[in-house]
């Protein structure tokens, strides 16, 4: 819960430096801070989340231990450990598809 505080803060003291408004009302140094905080906010946004889907895989592994200990051990194993596996490949995917647009932007502009 925590995580999910901190990306609301970050959006909002973004909203302050001008994100959601039009790029010629608002100075170029406020905007670029304003793009910052709402990227880092993202950043956690996908942490959080991650860690909801790691949660969550916990728990329904946590129910079916406590249903049957020898049917952990065949199929709802694999099941779990799918769980897990998807999580972490969602986790990992997201990061590189928020990162990628500003590393191509960069590369475009001639900075990199």
């Amino acid at each position: 819960m925590g995580f999910g505080v901190v990306q609301s803060v970050l959006v909002l003291v973004a909203c302050g430096f001008g994100l959601g408004q039009s790029g010629q009302v608002v100075l170029p140094r406020a905007l670029a801070t304003a793009q910052n905080l709402y990227f880092a906010s993202n950043i956690i946004l996908i942490f959080t989340l991650a860690l909801v889907k790691i949660s969550a895989a916990l728990w329904v592994a946590g129910i079916l231990v406590s249903r049957s200990v020898r049917q952990i051990k065949g199929v709802n194993k694999g099941v779990f450990c799918a769980l897990l596996a998807a999580s972490a490949l969602w986790t990992v995917a997201s990061f590189f598809a928020l990162l990628l647009p500003s590393v191509l932007e960069d590369r475009c502009m001639g900075t990199v």
